[in-house]
């Protein structure tokens, strides 16, 4: 926010990507945003896709890009919510992997290392 501010005010135009946190109302003065205002939804739409196609039954595992975005927070709190109507589903493990390939592959087989019986991954990108 501090570096967006700053750049307005010397007059560079400031594009955002992905997490919206601010709007014209609030003071914002960025030119465009690229993304979308509905990540809690999002978060539950898929979701709700990877629960029928499981059957609303079996564990999954969550991984959640970088910690804080508001974004991910807002589409992994959509998943928790859903997941939480069933009671034949859980989630047994949520790790963020920092939007890396590297590490969303570690943590993926670390998963899976861990519980056999893994019936689903969801990945918060």
């Amino acid at each position: 926010k501090g570096t967006n501010t700053k750049n307005y005010k010397d007059g560079q135009k400031v594009m955002t990507f992905s997490s919206s946190d601010a709007a014209k109302e609030d003071g914002c003065n960025r030119i465009a945003y690229v993304g979308n205002t509905h990540n809690y939804e999002d978060g539950v739409d898929l979701t709700e896709a990877l629960c029928k196609k499981l059957g609303y039954q079996g564990k999954i595992a969550v991984l959640i890009g970088t910690e804080g975005a508001p974004c991910h927070e807002e589409r992994s709190e959509g998943a928790r919510d859903v997941i939480a109507k069933y009671p034949d589903m859980e989630i047994v493990e949520t790790a963020y992997d920092e939007d890396t390939v590297e590490k969303s592959y570690q943590l993926a087989k670390e998963f899976l290392a861990r519980h056999e019986d893994l019936a689903g991954l969801y990945a918060v990108i």
